[in-house]
């Protein structure tokens, strides 16, 4: 019997033993599994790494027929300017007008093309996935290749175009010139004719909202070329037959200085000197768009100007105390001037706005 006791008691500890080395054998081998695990995930992460490393385009990749396989990103794009140069070297409008002419390049035009986006599209491509789909990746981009188009999107800058169009215009444009006349102060002389006519001048105009609308739709239509700026003759509203018809004789008044003391050299010499002064004289009409511009009232005495030896005016009499004398002072004489004048403006029935009566009966 105690010898029975003693065989279980040995193998009570045996099981022990072996369950206790079991586990510790356990543990270990679960210790090297996850080790093993996490070595062959560092190997795939390092593969995938090495496998994108390489910043370039995958061979077989072609744009536009340009093969950009091996390239960066910016050594694609640099050969891939040609590409898009040729897209749009058909784009642009030559303005004639005259014998000139005036071109609007690619400047003038809004243009985006599709290159980055299928640069970006490309780059990525073979670099998602366990190493070995992206090697099957990459060996099917060679030998099977990935061809991208390039496009443009051209659209015109309306308001650079209108600006550089109508600018051109303003260089283009002239106001006709209406016939005009002069008064010719010898006439009264010579019996010369009284007035002296001009000719008018043409103008031009051109229209280039016209040229801008075309170029507009043109654009949209891709249909680039020349462009034509309409420009037409203008003519002035009055002709000198016109105005030898309208300008006419509006009154007549005369007064006689060359008897008794009226006829005196000085004296002469005054009235002749004021008559020139205010011949010729052209009074403007009343322009309402700028009311402080009084040119429209015509002044004896501001046309005059002062009378002084100075000036050319002569000594001759002249009327002072409301005419009870008169006395010798320069430029005596021009009362008879201003009143003569003014008996000729009351006969044009034209608007007195200011007068003083001479101190003595004149003519």
């Amino acid at each position: 019997m105690k010898r029975l006791i003693t065989i279980l008691l040995s193998l009570a500890i045996s099981a022990a033993v072996i369950y206790f080395a079991a586990g510790a054998v356990s543990r270990t081998y679960s210790e090297g599994m996850t080790s093993y695990e996490e070595n062959i995930e560092r190997g795939v992460e390092a593969k995938r790494a090495e496998l994108l490393s390489a910043s370039t385009f995958r061979n077989g990749v072609v744009v536009s027929d340009i093969s950009i396989g091996g390239m960066t990103y910016d050594e694609a794009l640099a050969a891939l300017v040609p590409v898009e140069q040729a897209l749009v070297e058909d784009v642009g409008f030559t303005l004639r007008f005259d014998d000139e002419e005036r071109v609007f390049s690619t400047d003038y035009f809004n243009i985006r093309y599709n290159t980055n986006k299928i640069l970006g599209e490309a780059i990525l491509l073979a670099t998602e996935g366990e190493p070995e789909l992206i090697e099957q990746q990459i060996d099917e981009i060679a030998s099977e290749g990935r061809y991208y188009t390039i496009e443009c999107e051209v659209t015109p800058n309306r308001a650079k175009l209108e600006e550089a169009i109508f600018a051109i215009a303003e260089e283009i444009d002239v106001e006709p010139v209406n016939a005009g006349f002069y008064p010719n102060p010898d006439s009264v002389y010579d019996n010369s004719d009284r007035f002296t006519f001009t000719e008018g001048e043409n103008g031009r105009i051109s229209y280039p909202q016209e040229a801008l609308d075309e170029m507009l739709q043109r654009a949209e239509e891709n249909d680039f070329g020349d462009v034509t700026l309409r420009i037409e003759t203008t003519y002035p509203e009055l002709t000198v037959a016109q105005l030898k018809e309208t300008v006419v004789m509006r009154s007549h008044y005369e007064s006689s200085y060359a008897s008794g003391s009226y006829g005196a050299a000085n004296r002469l010499h005054n009235v002749k000197k004021a008559c020139g002064l205010v011949n010729g004289t052209c009074v403007p009409p009343f322009n309402p768009d700028d009311p402080d511009d009084k040119s429209y009232i015509f002044s004896t005495n501001d046309c005059l100007g002062y009378r002084t030896l100075e000036d050319g005016w002569l000594l001759a009499p002249g009327f002072v105390d409301g005419g009870a004398r008169s006395v010798d002072s320069p430029g005596g004489g021009v009362c008879h001037v201003s009143s003569t004048l003014y008996d000729a403006v009351i006969c044009a029935d034209l608007k007195i706005v200011y007068r003083i009566n001479p101190s003595s009966h004149v003519g």
